[in-house]
């Protein structure tokens, strides 16, 4: 059942006393943690799987705006309980459901996952309440950071320069054979703003690659400034001949 879904089947279940209480005991049969919150984020309701994933049996009436012990960001960077997707919310900001979230338990073990929260109101339109669905992804995301790590192992044993570059020709990342070709001291002063197709036009690089790199870059938007290059900031660097191989990553979209 999508999240969507289940926010409509609670509304209407609200409309009477049988109707929650049916509605309640189908929520508890669900394999994903459902919590309810009144206006000021209180915790109403939630149901088993949201004690089993959070590791901790929540206080209602008491604990607000998460059934999560501890929240933090992607980035590692703690995430306050009322800045969370379900706090925002309810004090009537943008829903923004599909976020990736990580918490952590009491007993100090991690786990990712994402909100999907939506706001109850009453026939004025005035927030009552909350819903929040947590759907868990941790498998997902060290499946997601498994490849990564892989991908990252075959970059950096490559015996050849390897570059990423974003859709405006700046450098991302370079390999240790790219710097060692480079003469560059580290991957951060190659990567400080430099415009990546400069490199290939200062490089000597045949008509046929510059004719290839611009075909790329029209796929991935506007060729990036010339006006710099990885080899004026490394001016002791002799100049090489390469062979440039390129190729467009595309976001996903759903």
């Amino acid at each position: 059942m999508k999240a969507q879904s289940l926010h409509k089947l609670f509304e209407a279940g609200l409309d009477s006393n049988a109707g929650e209480q049916a509605l309640r005991e189908m929520v508890e049969m669900l394999p994903v943690a459902v919590y309810t919150t009144d206006a000021d984020g209180r915790l109403t309701y939630f149901n088993k799987e949201a004690v089993k994933l959070s590791g901790r049996v929540p206080e209602l009436g008491s604990d607000r705006w998460c059934v999560t012990w501890k929240i933090f960001q992607p980035d590692g960077v703690p995430l306050p309980h009322d800045q969370c997707p379900m706090a925002l919310a309810l004090h009537g900001g943008a829903i923004k459901s599909g976020a990736e979230c990580i918490a952590e338990r009491p007993d100090g073990s991690r786990f990712w996952f994402s909100p999907y929260p939506a706001v109850l109101r009453d026939a004025q339109g005035r927030i009552t309440g909350g819903i929040n669905v947590l759907v868990d992804i941790t498998a997902r995301k060290r499946a997601e950071i498994a490849k990564s790590e892989q991908f990252q192992a075959i970059v950096e044993t490559n015996p050849e320069c390897v570059k990423l570059v974003a859709s405006d020709g700046t450098v991302l990342h370079m390999n240790s054979a790219g710097l060692a070709m480079l003469g560059a001291p580290s991957s951060a002063r190659v990567t400080a703003g430099t415009p990546s197709g400069a490199m290939t036009t200062t490089l000597n690089c045949t008509k046929r690659t510059t004719h290839f790199a611009a075909n790329v870059y029209s796929l991935a938007g506007p060729p990036p400034d010339h006006d710099r290059s990885l080899l004026e900031i490394y001016r002791g660097s002799a100049e090489r001949q390469f062979e440039v191989l390129l190729s467009v990553l595309f976001e996903k979209t759903l």
